[in-house]
């Protein structure tokens, strides 16, 4: 999920393109004023500072758009996620398609403004000629002030609730930064749709708001995109809108529950949501907390060249197995349903790609429900592959230098994917897994961290490098050796 997640700015998605914005710096500064007040009013978020508002052309934000990938995502990076993803099936594994170029298309083509909270700046993006969607004209919504009143959320979070210090940036963990953009971005498009709502008279003459929120979540969640972006792999659409179909819905039914108290969604970012199965089961969250747990697997030998390494979470796994045929809708939700913990690390030897993806499941039963549907799979995945199974292992042997293994001991399932030779790594895997309960998610600490391995790497918290990956250091601090025992 890190390929939707690799810019931690705040932005809204286009469903289509709103009319153009005001452009005279004058007349933009004084809709955004306007709009302040209806985010205090509907939301009950004070502005301490000024925002500075601006306008985008497409070509604007694309160009910041690579700027901010050459940054947190640069394109040798980005190649290593492609082997990796193209490995586990969920993207085309053709060679001419590229990540890196599909990324700046998704981003480029769906973004309908946005809002950074390093630079304190919000821009609105000018569509192109014609693209207007005539339906909103027609229900009397402004496009352009509820996505002004979007992104002005963004800000009034950021000066209330610190976003900078807000993970979105963690590095080995997509569920939780997945999770945790549900709910800024839940939130803000909440405060959005409320506003245009509120102020379109015939709309309100023909749905509720639950009703225009339930049409809207649903679009999200089918992964609609506009333009090009609409014809890119189901993962990579699906993971970027999961924080605005699921995260609205994650909202809505936190803010229900509590009683309607947005008092208590401001109580949410000292207690950050920490799984996707948290969104999609809100009861999960702010009824009786289900937290997860963190995996830790023991790293390969040298000669296994790491490309990544980190957590699917149950909203990946059910585009998973989607995209491996392991069954109907409902079939792939119960399998993924009762979700635990899970960590993967992909690696490459002698232009072989390979991977271990351990996971840990609430009962048994969920166990063996992932297990026959992941079998499932991996038998769709490999279809020429000769299975075999012993007491334990089922094995599919792939050809002489390839085969995948799935096992499941209680609560926990081990597949080995790829060379022939992981297999022999598979005991130590199973004794050197570590789990631990994610009860506190711990926010970023604002300084200045630099990378003693790429000194060019500055940030203001103590991210990760976008070069190596590796947890930053004060500057001028040296950072103790520690031995590599595993990945968490």
């Amino acid at each position: 999920m890190r390929l939707a997640l690799a810019i931690a700015f705040a932005s809204s998605l286009a469903f289509a393109a709103p009319a153009g914005p005001q452009e005279d710096p004058d007349d933009l500064k004084k809709q955004a004023q306007e709009m302040k007040g209806k985010v205090k009013e509907i939301r009950g978020l004070s502005f301490k500072k000024e925002v500075t508002v601006g306008v985008y052309s497409k070509d604007d934000l694309q160009k910041f758009i690579v700027g901010e990938f050459e940054r947190e995502l640069p394109r040798p990076k980005a190649k290593k996620y492609e082997k990796a993803y193209k490995h586990m099936a969920l993207l085309p594994a053709d060679d001419s398609w590229d990540l890196y170029d599909s990324l700046i298309t998704l981003f480029s083509e769906s973004i309908a403004g946005f809002y950074h909270p390093k630079t304190k700046e919000l821009r609105l993006i000018k569509p192109e000629a014609d693209s207007e969607d005539e339906t909103f004209k027609q229900l009397g919504l402004d496009m352009q002030a509820v996505t002004l009143v979007h992104e002005l959320t963004h800000a009034a979070q950021d000066q209330n609730f610190d976003l900078v210090t807000v993970p979105m940036e963690e590095e080995y963990n997509d569920d939780m930064v997945a999770a945790i953009k549900c709910l800024v971005e839940g939130e803000a498009s909440i405060v959005g749709w409320q506003y245009g709502y509120d102020n379109s008279t015939k709309l309100k003459t023909l749905m509720t708001f639950d009703q225009l929120m339930k049409a809207n979540n649903d679009g999200y969640k089918s992964g609609a995109l506009p333009g090009k972006a609409g014809k890119l792999p189901a993962y990579l659409r699906l993971t970027l809108t999961f924080s605005y179909g699921y995260g609205c819905e994650f909202v809505l039914a936190c803010h229900k529950g509590y009683g309607k108290d947005w008092e208590k969604i401001s109580k949410m970012y000292e207690d950050l949501p920490s799984s996707t199965e948290q969104v999609l089961h809100p009861e999960k969250y702010w009824k009786e907390r289900d937290y997860p747990t963190v995996v830790s697997i023991p790293a390969l030998p040298e000669e296994w060249k790491l490309l990544c390494h980190n957590v699917h979470g149950e909203y990946p796994i059910r585009i998973l197995l989607k995209e491996l045929k392991a069954g109907s809708s409902k079939e792939i939700e119960k399998a993924a349903a009762g979700w635990d913990g899970d960590r993967y690390a992909v690696y490459e030897r002698n232009g072989v790609v390979s991977s271990l993806w351990y996971s840990t499941w609430d009962t048994e039963e969920d166990a063996r429900e992932f297990f026959d549907a992941y079998r499932k799979a991996l038998g769709y995945k490999y279809k020429n592959a000769k299975e075999t199974s012993a007491d334990g292992p089922v094995v599919l042997a792939i050809d002489e230098k390839r085969a995948a293994t799935i096992e499941r001991r209680g609560l926990d399932v081990l597949v080995l994917d790829g060379d022939a030779e992981l297999g022999k790594f598979g005991e130590k895997t199973w004794k050197g897994a570590k789990k631990q309960e994610l009860k506190k998610v711990d926010r970023f600490v604002e300084g200045c961290w630099t990378c003693e391995k790429h000194p060019s790497v500055e940030k203001d918290v103590n991210s990760y490098c976008s070069e190596c990956g590796e947890r930053l250091t004060k500057r001028k601090e040296k950072k103790e050796k520690k031995e590599k025992k595993d990945y968490r």
